[in-house]
């Protein structure tokens, strides 16, 4: 109730991330949604909402900064509220914006990659094709995999114990 009776539109704040989240879902759907391509839109959208509102914000609350620019706004009130320079430091947030939006593009685009969904293996078969995929022979060709499976263990083991000087074979109790 705090942030809506000191004059903040309570939409704006609780609203409107969960439209954005329901959105970006819904534009899975479109070409690239998969790619994440929608998704890193909507962020830059809100990112330059976000901008719009605490430059509004700004001059309400300080109504000589309210004919200036959005720009001009945000490096008068930096200039009278925070240290050190301003230009640098507006740039070197600026920047770091840049680059977490080109991480999460980077990133949303690596998890429609094919070959992430196929297990990690670059050209592997999709998920859903990997399910109804089986060895050769069935049942009775998992029977035949889990034996040699066994079987080279088994006689890894037994190399391994020979090599050590153990007995391949258990001694006879007297």
């Amino acid at each position: 109730m705090g942030y809506a009776a000191a004059g903040g539109a309570a939409f704006t704040r609780y609203l409107l991330p969960v439209l954005a989240f329901v959105v970006a879902v819904s534009w899975r759907a479109l070409p690239l949604g998969r790619r994440g391509l929608p998704t890193v839109v909507l962020v830059a959208a809100l990112a330059l909402l976000t901008l719009m509102m605490i430059t509004r914000d700004l001059a309400r609350r300080n109504p000589a900064l309210a004919p200036l620019t959005p720009v001009d706004r945000l490096r008068t009130a930096w200039a009278a509220e925070a240290p050190g320079p301003t230009d640098l430091a507006l740039s070197a947030l600026a920047g770091f914006a840049l680059v977490g939006g080109v991480l999460l593009a980077v990133a949303l685009w690596k998890l429609g990659d094919p070959s992430v969904a196929g297990g990690g293996e670059v050209g592997g078969t999709p998920p859903h094709e990997a399910v109804h995929e089986g060895p050769p022979g069935g049942v009775a060709g998992i029977i035949q995999q889990r034996q040699d499976r066994l079987e080279v263990t088994v006689g890894a083991r037994r190399r391994g114990r020979a090599a050590q000087g153990f007995r391949s074979t258990p001694r006879a109790v007297r």
